[in-house]
């Protein structure tokens, strides 16, 4: 490329630059707003993936909450048969 290719005043200057790179200007410019779209997108999704840890991590308490309730209903329902049996054994070694 010579000197007498480039113009040599700014109006000129921009025209030639649109001219020769217009295309890739122009799909610089268009990926301006998607950029900030994508990045917008992003922050919503990461703001999503947190809610659904912390509903996860909610969710998985819950369960470790019942799991005990159950283990401990369970001893209860143990406990209360064992003594339901002392009882009927009590019962028929001593007939009334």
């Amino acid at each position: 490329m010579t000197q007498k290719e480039i113009p040599n005043t700014w109006p000129a200057l921009a025209v030639w630059a649109l001219t020769k790179w217009g295309i890739g200007i122009l799909g610089f410019a268009l990926l301006i707003p998607v950029y900030y779209d994508l990045r917008a997108s992003n922050e919503r999704f990461a703001k999503l993936a947190e809610a659904n840890v912390t509903a996860i991590q909610m969710l998985a308490n819950r369960i470790d909450e019942a799991h005990n309730n159950v283990g401990t209903m369970s001893d209860t329902v143990r406990r209360i048969e064992t003594g339901i049996t002392q009882i009927q054994q009590a019962q028929q070694s001593h007939p009334k």
